[in-house]
């Protein structure tokens, strides 16, 4: 949490002794000053930073419903209004956090994907530290409910079912999150450039904010964008080579590099061919 410091002159700043007197708080301003959503995103933000999920946006699904095929569509929680959903995603600083999770808990190596594993792990249980009172399954079928009896749904990028499927890029870039590459098929995050990850979007049954975000511009050069359009060329030239000596996913990661080469937020070589590969034994090597 950042710290306002006020520096100022003493003979330009007139100090007050306090009073004993309680302020007369006007409860309707709080609430409006804080509307409902503003809590939900603050309150998982916080519980998402402990386990590396350091990317949250707020948005209305009416937004993103707007945007996409109704194959694609979120529901509405059984409401006559569009509810609020929050894009939940990470940076490289979900590294650490999930190779402490696997030398806690083993077990995760045993499933199929263990990132995604621990991360529907964490998004329940940031859920249930949320005051969520029914269960939350992996699927983010069953919905659960809050102290304040506010419903609440998720959906994961991994999950391909009709009716489960979510179009992520989409989302984050009207999330106002991340600018859309549609030449590399690559979200660029504000601040962490082509290195975060998409990992679900969480509903919840209040209202959403109602003043739009900025939708984000291409900020790459008109350089970077020619390197680009080779690196794309390359890649999937290499992806109809069957019998190439080269692995094809170092060439998914020069279209990455090249839309921000050299980022100070680049993933380290282990978690980048993790990212890749999905190879287990680089978790084994590790932990």
């Amino acid at each position: 949490m950042k710290t306002a410091e006020v520096e100022a002159e003493s003979n330009l700043v007139e100090v007050k002794e306090p009073s004993n007197r309680a302020p007369d708080w006007d409860l309707s301003m709080i609430v409006a000053a804080h509307p409902p959503w503003q809590r939900m995103l603050s309150e998982l933000r916080q519980r998402l930073l402990a386990f590396g999920l350091d990317v949250t946006a707020p948005l209305s699904v009416e937004w993103y419903n707007a945007a996409v095929s109704p194959a694609l569509h979120l529901p509405w929680l059984g409401r006559d209004r569009a509810p609020l959903a929050i894009l939940v995603g990470n940076s490289r600083a979900i590294w650490e956090p999930f190779k402490s999770a696997i030398r806690m808990q083993p077990a995760l190596l045993a499933e199929k994907h263990p990132l995604d594993a621990y991360v529907s792990q964490s998004v329940t249980r940031a859920l249930s530290s949320f005051h969520l009172v029914d269960a939350l399954s992996s699927t983010g079928s069953t919905p659960g409910r809050n102290e304040l009896g506010v419903k609440a749904a998720v959906y994961w990028d991994y999950d391909t079912r009709p009716g489960r499927l979510v179009a992520m890029q989409r989302l984050a870039c009207i999330s106002g999150v991340a600018y859309l590459n549609e030449e590399a098929h690559l979200c660029v995050h504000k601040q962490f450039g082509p290195w975060f990850a998409l990992r679900a979007v969480v509903l919840f049954e209040v209202d959403p904010p109602t003043e739009r975000p900025e939708i984000l511009q291409d900020p790459s050069s008109s350089e970077h964008r020619e390197r680009l359009r080779m690196e794309v060329k390359a890649a999937l030239d290499q992806s109809n080579i069957s019998n190439s000596k080269e692995e094809p996913w170092k060439k998914w990661l020069a279209v990455r590099e090249a839309i921000h080469p050299n980022h100070p937020m680049r993933y380290s070589h282990d978690q980048i061919e993790y990212h890749y590969t999905h190879n287990k034994d680089i978790l084994m090597r590790l932990c």
